[in-house]
Protein backbone atom coordinates (compact mmCIF):
# COMPACT_ATOMS: atom_id res chain seq x y z
CA UNK A 1 0.00 0.00 0.00
CA UNK A 2 1.79 3.08 -0.82
CA UNK A 3 1.31 6.37 1.41
CA UNK A 4 2.86 9.64 0.96
CA UNK A 5 6.57 9.53 2.08
CA UNK A 6 7.36 13.11 2.81
CA UNK A 7 4.13 13.26 5.24
CA UNK A 8 5.48 10.25 7.41
CA UNK A 9 8.44 10.86 7.55
CA UNK A 10 7.76 14.96 8.60
CA UNK A 11 4.97 13.39 11.12
CA UNK A 12 7.67 11.09 12.91
CA UNK A 13 10.27 13.78 13.64
CA UNK A 14 7.57 15.82 14.74
CA UNK A 15 6.33 13.50 17.04
CA UNK A 16 9.74 12.28 18.16
CA UNK A 17 10.40 16.20 18.46
CA UNK A 18 7.14 16.25 20.77
CA UNK A 19 7.91 13.43 22.64
CA UNK A 20 11.84 14.20 23.52
CA UNK A 21 10.35 17.55 24.90
CA UNK A 22 7.58 16.23 26.82
CA UNK A 23 9.92 13.85 28.32
CA UNK A 24 12.41 16.46 29.56
CA UNK A 25 9.71 18.01 30.89
CA UNK A 26 8.70 14.99 33.17
CA UNK A 27 5.53 15.04 31.13
CA UNK A 28 5.65 10.98 29.61
CA UNK A 29 8.10 9.63 32.48
CA UNK A 30 8.98 5.72 31.57
CA UNK A 31 6.52 4.43 28.48
CA UNK A 32 3.45 6.58 29.51
CA UNK A 33 1.78 7.95 26.99
CA UNK A 34 0.98 8.10 23.32
CA UNK A 35 1.30 10.49 20.22
CA UNK A 36 -0.67 9.87 16.25
CA UNK A 37 -0.52 11.99 13.39
CA UNK A 38 -3.35 11.93 10.81
CA UNK A 39 -1.36 11.41 7.47
CA UNK A 40 -4.03 11.46 4.80
CA UNK A 41 -8.37 10.82 5.06
CA UNK A 42 -8.17 7.21 6.14
CA UNK A 43 -4.51 6.09 7.94
CA UNK A 44 -2.61 7.64 10.93
CA UNK A 45 0.58 7.01 12.11
CA UNK A 46 1.36 6.36 15.96
CA UNK A 47 3.58 5.19 18.98
CA UNK A 48 3.79 1.52 19.26
CA UNK A 49 2.64 -0.22 22.77
CA UNK A 50 5.36 0.14 25.25
CA UNK A 51 7.72 2.41 23.27
CA UNK A 52 9.83 5.21 25.29
CA UNK A 53 8.35 8.38 24.68
CA UNK A 54 11.98 9.96 25.16
CA UNK A 55 13.73 8.15 22.93
CA UNK A 56 11.55 7.08 19.69
CA UNK A 57 13.14 5.97 16.63
CA UNK A 58 11.30 5.47 13.17
CA UNK A 59 11.24 1.86 14.14
CA UNK A 60 8.65 2.86 16.95
CA UNK A 61 6.06 3.81 14.75
CA UNK A 62 2.97 1.98 12.79
CA UNK A 63 0.19 3.11 10.95
CA UNK A 64 -3.38 2.21 11.39
CA UNK A 65 -6.34 2.77 9.44
CA UNK A 66 -9.45 4.42 11.23
CA UNK A 67 -10.79 0.94 12.40
CA UNK A 68 -7.49 0.50 14.33
CA UNK A 69 -6.48 -2.31 11.08
CA UNK A 70 -2.48 -2.46 11.49
CA UNK A 71 -1.69 -1.40 7.42
CA UNK A 72 2.45 -0.87 8.89
CA UNK A 73 4.66 -1.64 11.09
CA UNK A 74 8.36 -2.12 10.79
CA UNK A 75 8.47 -5.15 13.46
CA UNK A 76 6.13 -8.11 13.95
CA UNK A 77 5.66 -8.01 17.47
CA UNK A 78 4.61 -4.19 17.27
CA UNK A 79 1.35 -3.28 18.51
CA UNK A 80 -0.89 -0.37 19.12
CA UNK A 81 -1.33 0.73 22.27
CA UNK A 82 -4.45 -0.12 23.84
CA UNK A 83 -5.37 3.62 23.77
CA UNK A 84 -5.63 3.79 20.03
CA UNK A 85 -9.16 3.89 19.68
CA UNK A 86 -9.01 6.98 21.76
CA UNK A 87 -7.01 8.54 19.02
CA UNK A 88 -9.04 7.44 16.03
CA UNK A 89 -12.59 8.29 18.00
CA UNK A 90 -11.05 12.12 17.22
CA UNK A 91 -9.96 11.50 14.15
CA UNK A 92 -13.36 10.29 12.69
CA UNK A 93 -14.94 12.95 14.81
CA UNK A 94 -13.54 15.59 13.38
CA UNK A 95 -12.05 15.47 10.04
CA UNK A 96 -9.71 19.05 10.62
CA UNK A 97 -8.06 16.67 13.44
CA UNK A 98 -4.12 16.45 12.21
CA UNK A 99 -2.46 15.40 15.63
CA UNK A 100 -3.84 13.61 19.19
CA UNK A 101 -1.11 13.53 22.30
CA UNK A 102 -1.53 12.09 25.24
CA UNK A 103 0.88 12.73 28.34
CA UNK A 104 0.85 11.34 31.90
CA UNK A 105 2.49 14.23 34.37
CA UNK A 106 2.15 14.19 37.88
CA UNK A 107 0.37 17.38 37.72
CA UNK A 108 -2.14 15.81 35.19
CA UNK A 109 -2.46 13.03 37.61
CA UNK A 110 -3.07 14.64 40.70
CA UNK A 111 -5.68 16.99 39.58
CA UNK A 112 -7.77 14.31 37.70
CA UNK A 113 -7.57 12.34 40.90
CA UNK A 114 -8.51 15.04 43.38
CA UNK A 115 -10.64 17.26 41.57
CA UNK A 116 -14.40 16.23 42.54
CA UNK A 117 -17.41 16.13 39.94
CA UNK A 118 -16.97 16.10 36.23
CA UNK A 119 -14.47 18.57 35.07
CA UNK A 120 -11.37 20.71 36.25
CA UNK A 121 -12.28 24.32 35.99
CA UNK A 122 -9.36 26.63 35.59
CA UNK A 123 -9.65 30.54 35.84
CA UNK A 124 -8.03 34.04 35.67
CA UNK A 125 -5.09 32.42 34.08
CA UNK A 126 -2.92 34.37 31.18
CA UNK A 127 -2.13 30.87 29.92
CA UNK A 128 -5.89 30.00 28.68
CA UNK A 129 -4.80 32.10 25.31
CA UNK A 130 -2.47 28.93 24.64
CA UNK A 131 -5.32 27.15 23.69
CA UNK A 132 -7.66 27.28 20.42
CA UNK A 133 -10.96 29.24 21.22
CA UNK A 134 -9.87 31.11 24.16
CA UNK A 135 -8.76 34.66 23.96
CA UNK A 136 -9.16 36.08 27.38
CA UNK A 137 -7.79 35.01 30.94
CA UNK A 138 -11.06 35.94 31.92
CA UNK A 139 -12.90 33.10 29.70
CA UNK A 140 -13.27 30.34 32.17
CA UNK A 141 -11.23 27.08 31.27
CA UNK A 142 -12.98 23.68 31.69
CA UNK A 143 -11.82 20.49 31.48
CA UNK A 144 -13.83 17.37 31.41
CA UNK A 145 -12.76 13.71 33.70
CA UNK A 146 -13.60 11.02 33.03
CA UNK A 147 -12.85 7.69 34.96
CA UNK A 148 -10.27 5.72 34.00
CA UNK A 149 -10.56 2.16 32.85
CA UNK A 150 -8.47 -1.09 31.37
CA UNK A 151 -12.20 -0.93 28.93
CA UNK A 152 -10.93 1.22 26.43
CA UNK A 153 -13.71 0.51 24.20
CA UNK A 154 -15.94 1.04 26.53
CA UNK A 155 -14.44 4.48 27.39
CA UNK A 156 -14.74 5.71 23.72
CA UNK A 157 -18.59 4.62 24.08
CA UNK A 158 -19.00 6.76 27.49
CA UNK A 159 -16.85 9.50 25.52
CA UNK A 160 -18.97 9.88 22.32
CA UNK A 161 -22.09 11.24 23.47
CA UNK A 162 -19.83 13.96 25.56
CA UNK A 163 -17.66 15.22 22.52
CA UNK A 164 -18.10 18.42 21.49
CA UNK A 165 -19.97 19.25 17.89
CA UNK A 166 -17.35 21.99 17.33
CA UNK A 167 -13.44 20.77 17.24
CA UNK A 168 -12.50 22.77 20.12
CA UNK A 169 -15.60 23.02 22.05
CA UNK A 170 -12.91 20.76 24.58
CA UNK A 171 -9.56 21.79 24.86
CA UNK A 172 -8.79 18.47 25.71
CA UNK A 173 -9.86 16.38 28.27
CA UNK A 174 -8.91 13.79 31.77
CA UNK A 175 -8.41 10.75 32.57
CA UNK A 176 -8.51 10.29 36.33
CA UNK A 177 -5.23 9.02 37.08
CA UNK A 178 -4.05 9.04 33.91
CA UNK A 179 -3.27 12.48 32.36
CA UNK A 180 -4.89 14.30 29.99
CA UNK A 181 -5.38 14.24 26.14
CA UNK A 182 -5.46 16.78 23.67
CA UNK A 183 -5.23 17.82 19.76
CA UNK A 184 -5.23 20.21 17.10
CA UNK A 185 -4.78 21.10 13.65
CA UNK A 186 -1.19 19.49 13.60
CA UNK A 187 1.17 18.24 15.65
CA UNK A 188 2.43 21.84 16.44
CA UNK A 189 -0.74 23.35 17.58
CA UNK A 190 -1.80 19.86 19.41
CA UNK A 191 1.88 20.34 21.46
CA UNK A 192 1.05 23.93 22.11
CA UNK A 193 -2.18 23.10 23.79
CA UNK A 194 -0.67 20.15 26.20
CA UNK A 195 1.99 22.83 26.44
CA UNK A 196 -0.76 24.97 27.95
CA UNK A 197 -2.64 22.32 29.79
CA UNK A 198 0.15 21.41 31.92
CA UNK A 199 0.96 24.82 32.68
CA UNK A 200 -2.55 25.68 34.05
CA UNK A 201 -2.75 22.09 35.96
CA UNK A 202 0.83 22.71 37.66
CA UNK A 203 0.03 25.96 38.65
CA UNK A 204 -3.35 24.89 39.98
CA UNK A 205 -1.16 21.95 41.71
CA UNK A 206 1.02 24.89 43.62
CA UNK A 207 -1.97 27.35 44.43
CA UNK A 208 -4.05 23.98 45.92
CA UNK A 209 -0.42 22.72 48.10
CA UNK A 210 -0.45 26.51 48.96
CA UNK A 211 -3.91 26.70 50.37
CA UNK A 212 -3.82 23.51 52.00
CA UNK A 213 -0.22 23.01 53.44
Amino acid sequence: MEFNEAAVVYAIDSLRKAGSFFHSRGWAPATSGNYSARIDDTRVLMTVSGAHKGELESRDFLIVDLDNVVIAKQEESHRPSAEALLHLQLYKKYREVGAVLHTHSVPSTVLGMVTEGDAFVSKGLEMHKALACYSSHEDDLEVPIVDNTQDIAALTDQLEPMLPDTLYGWPGYLIRGHGVYAWGEDVSVAKRHIEGLEFIFETHGMMRMNTHP
